[in-house]
């Protein structure tokens, strides 16, 4: 007998939702990069080449601690333009 058993592994992929590249958004609180200054803390995710009115930026969803609650992740924004150099 052939087993077909849906797996919930608790992503999107696996409920069949892609992620909207478009939007390029995190619904949490916005952290300030002085704040991060001599501190450790995860990176979960990231978007670049966000488009804002302040040029090309790259934005950051962060966890103090990586067992911590998804409310208390934060995004937080580089502050500087974007610039790519050739290795």
């Amino acid at each position: 007998m052939e087993d077909n058993l849906f797996h919930d592994d608790g992503s999107l992929a696996c409920l069949g939702i892609t992620k909207n590249d478009r939007d390029k958004k995190f619904t949490c609180k916005e952290e300030q990069q002085s704040n991060l200054v001599n501190k450790v803390f995860w990176v979960l995710d990231y978007y670049a080449g966000v488009q804002t009115k302040y040029g090309e930026r790259y934005i950051f969803k962060i966890k103090y601690n990586l067992d911590d609650d998804e409310s208390e992740a934060r995004k937080v924004w580089t502050g500087s333009n974007i610039r790519t150099q050739s290795i």
